[in-house]
């Protein structure tokens, strides 16, 4: 054993002193790194106030421009208020127009009443098609009753049958050439007339399209400058929330780098915005140091997240050991995902093992020149790791 002891300690000199330079380099790039950070952070601070305040500045201007275009609107809002009421009277009119029209057509007896037989004297009203209307069919149109007057019809009935009456206008004269009833003969004519007339009256809404035009009438050379006005103060204030916006997410992303332990010597501190790969014969696995872990099947690209950093790990004497990522996805009637990654001393950042010891506990072996310390532990690092 005492043989083993000092080849492996013999190995361990050699890879630390590989590695003892570059984790020397990593640490001094780690300083630079949050230098940098704090020194950004500072400017933008500066920036978001700048931001803030043009902001600030630019809504004032918004809120003056759109006073003014809501004062100058307000004319063309009554005007198109006006003009809808008119279109909504017209609209009443023309349906109660429609309505008596079509009281007159089915009232073949002249009772001023329309019962149940002659709404089953027409196929529009055959709801389940199939060939004739029911007296139960027909009853749905009359609210469950025998007939209904005029006034009645026009309130209610027509609203019910003139969807039928509009897809299925063209049945009326079919209908009356599969019968050779003459009544029903004579009944087709005003029918004819009736498709004249509905030809006529589906022009009525071309010509009411015409009371929409005012709606439309461009503003006047003044209101017009005063809505562009107003639109370009809108835009500008959006561009200075976005900006603000952009501003903040940046400090806050740097505040929380910042806030996060890279090492005594923020060696880890290059780690951080990148992710390592390791392959087994089914999954990819990926370690984002200070981010995420996760596992991608190699038959798609489906992520599984295995945890999101939370914290160091290792032993009192050696925190910086040991990587912990929790609250991951969750697993099946079981706990949420999470990974314990174990750092060694190396040449270069590379995983070196995956494994699941525990249901949807994960443990990654990860090789960094960071994790290349004074070698007063290096019976733990030797003895994972004899194969070097």
């Amino acid at each position: 054993m005492g043989k083993e002891a000092r080849e492996n300690a013999a190995r361990w000199a050699v890879l630390f002193n590989a590695g003892k330079q570059l984790r020397a380099d990593l640490s001094q790039e780690g300083q630079k790194i949050k230098n940098e950070k704090q020194q950004k952070l500072n400017k933008l601070r500066i920036n978001q106030e700048e931001a803030e305040k043009i902001k600030a500045e630019r809504e004032q201007i918004k809120i003056q421009a759109e006073e003014a275009e809501n004062k100058a609107l307000e004319y063309y809002r009554e005007l198109e208020e006006e003009h809808k009421k008119k279109k909504e009277e017209l609209e009443a009119e023309r349906s109660t127009e429609q309505a008596l029209e079509y009281f007159k057509k089915l009232d073949s007896n002249g009772d001023n009443l329309i019962e149940v037989a002659e709404i089953q004297s027409r196929q529009t009203f055959d709801r389940d098609r199939n060939g004739e209307v029911s007296a139960e069919e027909a009853k749905l149109f009359l609210s469950n009753q025998e007939s209904v007057d005029q006034e009645t019809f026009i309130e209610r009935t027509w609203k019910l049958m003139k969807p039928f009456v509009e897809r299925e206008s063209g049945m009326y004269q079919s209908a009356g050439e599969a019968e050779s009833v003459p009544e029903h003969e004579d009944s087709e004519q005003p029918e004819d007339e009736e498709e004249h007339e509905d030809d006529e009256e589906e022009e009525e809404p071309e010509q009411s399209v015409g009371t929409q035009e005012p709606e439309n009438v461009p503003y006047d050379e003044e209101t017009t400058k005063l809505v562009e006005t107003a639109t370009i103060a809108r835009n500008q204030y959006s561009e200075s929330e976005k900006d603000v916006r952009t501003i903040t997410d940046e400090i806050t992303r740097l505040e929380d780098s910042l806030k996060k332990d890279f090492g005594v010597e923020e060696e880890f501190a290059s780690l951080e915005g990148q992710c390592f790969d390791y392959q087994d014969h089914e999954y990819i696995y990926k370690l984002c140091p200070f981010e995420k872990t996760l596992q991608i099947p190699k038959s798609n690209s489906m992520e599984t997240n295995l945890g999101r950093w939370s914290r160091w790990d290792g032993a009192e004497s050696n925190l910086y050991s040991k990587m912990l990522y929790e609250n991951g996805q969750n697993c099946w009637n079981g706990p949420n995902r999470s990974t314990k990654v174990s750092l060694f001393c190396g040449t270069e950042n590379k995983i070196t093992s995956v494994a699941e010891p525990n249901r949807c506990e994960y443990a990654f072996e990860f090789e960094t020149p960071a994790a290349c310390y004074d070698p007063s532990n290096q019976e733990s690092q030797s003895d994972v790791h004899d194969e070097l």
